[in-house]
């Protein structure tokens, strides 16, 4: 007995002294960086983040208050430069006091890089203590990482900082521009250095998500275990700048693609800025970009990987695909994101599922810039003559590709369009044919110019055309057996696992579905303790029979547990709209988030934060105390906003309104009079599906 306690105390002693010695590396690695961390404490923001605490709720994203509280910085300069996240910061705080060298500092911001969510303050203060920069080149994924915070300890100047140790997780995160860490990351060490073993710095800690933007992004992450920091000798190349007081911002090259996944779908380009770098150096919709300065890319995400970390006014290389042949741009300087502007309106609601090239006009808005210029329901477009250059004009593919042209275009501009009128070359009947058997020569078609107008925030199409130029049309006979024929779509209620397995949702397909024709999508965010199927298949059945008349597909994600949503879910309800989409022909321009209560909160964390917006917002008695971020060229969510009269929420829901109009987006709003509105009647139903048919209006 006593040998074999012996004999397991010998094995147990090693690790007990490398226990022991790991213990004793962290603590010599916080001991050499911890002067150099300092605490922060911020007063006057007003914006809060995170969801308020439900009973039984998750945890991981608590309400707190932006602009407010404590959080961490790190010395950057022995002369007062400090950096901090721009998470508490980005509000513009009343007041900043910075403590560091054992005194208290009224602290100023000098700029902001809004790229990698940085922001440097300055304290009148001398001798401080610099942080040394582990070179980024050498980071690897598995080495001891070790997150520091100074927010709870104060300004005692000899009070230990707050410590979590990890590894690092990955490299390259955040479309290139941080590593990533399981050490817990939290507002309270936001700012503050991620550390090797041997005191350097490896990074600052910031909130981040590689699904959304903004001084916010990623903070429903808070002590998760999955937590970002940029590496500092990146903010050290461009500390000069930003000493200046120079803000910094992400460059771009001013094109858009088509939304999907971005670890698969080709970056090939669906519009150009007008007056963008891009537009000058010669891309245009269609060319797929190949390389970013000599590295290849063949996905949306390596290209962003290559271009996320340069910023306004770098410069870059280009190879690029047209018409199978391949051509190059040298020193391309990248512009900065756009801010949001009004949208310029064509007043047109295009027809789908077309044949042939082109968009086909389904109806006019009353009143507008194509209605005042004698186009007609029925009307092709088929190409747009150029402003400059050779007079050839550029082919519209389909309504995808007129849509990034309108959302490039400046309200105020001209468009000459070439339009094949309706009806103008009808097929000859049999009779009619010319005795020498030669077919009459087609109609030229027309050169319209329509002057662009500013597209009304309220803007409400309800056309009585069909959507679909297939609508009554007889469906094309399947193949006979053996012939390839694909496996007929499912109709009815679905019920399905997502494509990881990890989440499960109802689907609603009409009996009428057809594969040829593009159907909207009406995505259900149920309201908390709302996930039983029977729940969700009553909300599935009350919109069946809109979803048949105007196209829709009904789909309801359920949430893991009953106490709701949170931001970390965005995946599962995004797994689920590709699966849905995977099986069935969806219209990506006519995919609504719809919900009330929680389930609208989720809806407005979706198109406010995310990167990959649905294209409208339909919610019931909901405000958002969050930021209204700026209208993203290319992805600007339309949102309906429906109350109740008498509801509690209906000044939220007005303050929502107003910020949204006041960033430019397609916002409309309706009062519910009747009491106790806590769902739509038929009505109010049938407007909304009106709305979703006619979302893709130009």
């Amino acid at each position: 007995m006593l040998t074999s306690l012996a004999l397991l105390c010998l094995l147990l002693n090693p690790l007990q002294e490398t226990a022991t010695q790991r213990e004793a590396a962290i603590a010599r690695a916080v001991a050499r960086v911890a002067p150099a961390v300092v605490a922060i404490e911020t007063s006057g923001g007003t914006d809060v983040v995170g969801q308020p605490a439900t009973p039984g709720g998750r945890p991981g994203a608590p309400a707190v208050r932006r602009g407010t509280g404590p959080t961490t910085g790190l010395v950057v300069g022995a002369d007062g430069w400090i950096v901090s996240s721009a998470f508490n910061l980005a509000n513009q705080p009343a007041s900043i006091i910075v403590s560091a060298g054992g005194r208290r500092h009224l602290a100023r911001i000098v700029a902001t890089d809004s790229s990698r969510m940085l922001t440097l303050l300055k304290i009148e203060a001398n001798g401080l203590t610099v942080a040394e920069a582990y070179p980024a080149n050498q980071i690897q994924v598995g080495m001891t990482s070790v997150a520091v915070g100074r927010a709870l300890s104060g300004a005692a100047a000899d009070a230990p900082p707050s410590v979590s140790e990890g590894i690092i997780s990955a490299l390259g995160r955040i479309a290139g521009k941080a590593v990533q860490t399981d050490a817990k990351v939290s507002p309270v060490n936001y700012g503050g250095p991620l550390v090797s073993l041997d005191g350097r710095v490896l990074g600052i800690l910031v909130p981040a998500s590689p699904d959304a933007e903004g001084a916010t992004a990623g903070f429903e992450w808070y002590d998760s275990g999955i937590g970002f920091a940029v590496p500092l000798e990146d903010l050290k190349r461009v500390l000069p700048t930003l000493q200046k007081g120079v803000n910094l911002s992400r460059g771009v090259l001013g094109v858009t693609m088509a939304q999907g996944d971005p670890f698969r779908a080709t970056p090939k380009l669906t519009g150009v800025r007008a007056g963008s770098p891009a537009e000058k150096a010669g891309l245009k919709a269609g060319d797929v970009i190949a390389q970013v300065n000599t590295i290849s890319v063949a996905t949306q995400g390596q290209l962003q990987r290559q271009l996320g970390p340069l910023y306004q006014g770098d410069k870059v290389s280009l190879e690029y695909l047209r018409d199978g042949k391949t051509a190059k741009i040298d020193q391309l300087e990248l512009m900065a994101p756009e801010i949001s502007r009004p949208l310029a309106m064509l007043g047109i609601a295009p027809l789908r599922d077309t044949d042939g090239p082109g968009v086909v006009i389904r109806a006019l808005v009353p009143g507008g810039p194509a209605e005042k210029a004698g186009l007609k329901p029925g009307d092709r477009l088929s190409a747009l003559m150029r402003d400059q250059g050779p007079p050839m004009p550029i082919p519209i593919s389909d309504r995808a590709m007129l849509a990034s042209l309108m959302e490039s275009a400046e309200i105020g501009q001209t468009l000459k369009l070439v339009v094949r009128r309706a009806g103008a070359d009808p097929a000859p009947k049999a009779e009619e044919k010319p005795k020498d058997g030669k077919e009459p020569a087609a109609k030229p078609p027309d050169t319209v110019a329509v002057t662009l107008a500013a597209r009304p925030a309220d803007l409400l199409m309800k056309p009585t055309q069909a959507g679909s130029a297939l609508e009554g049309k007889p469906e094309p006979q399947p193949k006979a057996e053996g012939e390839g024929q694909p496996k007929k779509a499912e109709t009815g209620t679905l019920e399905r696992k997502t494509a990881s397995g990890d989440g499960r949702y109802l689907a609603l397909v009409p009996a009428n579905y057809r594969p040829d024709i593009a159907h909207g999508v009406l995505l259900w965010l149920h309201p908390s303790n709302r996930s039983r199927k029977e729940d969700l298949t009553t909300f599935l059945q009350a919109w069946s029979e809109l979803a048949a008349t105007r196209h829709l597909i009904l789909l309801a994600p359920q949430c893991p547990v009953e106490s709701g949503w949170t931001p970390s879910d965005a995946d599962l309800i995004r797994e689920s709209l590709e699966g849905i989409a995977g099986s069935h022909s969806v219209d990506r321009r006519r995919v609504v988030a719809h919900g009330v209560d929680q389930g609208a909160q989720m809806a407005l964390h979706l198109a406010l934060t995310g990167k990959e917006s649905p294209a409208g917002v339909a919610i019931l008695n909901a405000g958002w105390t969050g930021t209204v971020r700026d209208k993203i060229p290319g992805r600007g969510t339309a949102f309906f906003l429906l109350v109740g009269a008498t509801d509690p929420t209906r000044p939220a829901v007005q303050d929502l309104f107003n910020r949204l109009y006041q960033k430019n987006y397609a916002v409309i709003s309706r009062i519910i009079n009747q009491a106790n509105a806590s769902y739509l009647d038929a009505a109010q139903m049938a407007e909304l599906a009106a709305w979703m048919d006619a979302m893709d209006t130009l």
